[in-house]
């Protein structure tokens, strides 16, 4: 069952040259998901037991596939002012902090 549908992926989009490969985007989303499913593989339940909101899932999942689309080399470099230090994050690192804040 998918979640997200390009159109979310869109709607979020900020700054120019939203993508326009549709395709590109549904497959994006399919990945994406397969992912989040992965690490998470109670989350269909969750969803249909109410304890876990939809918004929620569809929101980290355009996250993810926007920052695939903006990033295509899939890491990012974070400076951390108050450590003074640098980290390499994953799009699967950044699901599973996403899916951890909502949470609290």
């Amino acid at each position: 069952m998918a979640w997200t549908s390009p159109n979310d992926v869109l709607a979020r989009w900020i700054g120019p040259n939203p993508p326009t490969d549709l395709d590109q985007i549904r497959a994006l989303i399919a990945d994406a998901e397969a992912v989040i499913k992965s690490e998470f593989p109670k989350i269909q339940d969750r969803l249909n037991a109410n304890t876990l909101d939809l918004d929620i899932v569809i929101l980290v999942t355009t996250r993810i596939v926007i920052r695939v689309l903006k990033n295509p080399e899939g890491l990012s470099f974070t400076q951390r002012s108050e450590e003074h230090t640098s980290e390499l994050q994953s799009h699967l690192n950044l699901v599973c902090r996403l899916l951890l804040e909502k949470k609290k």
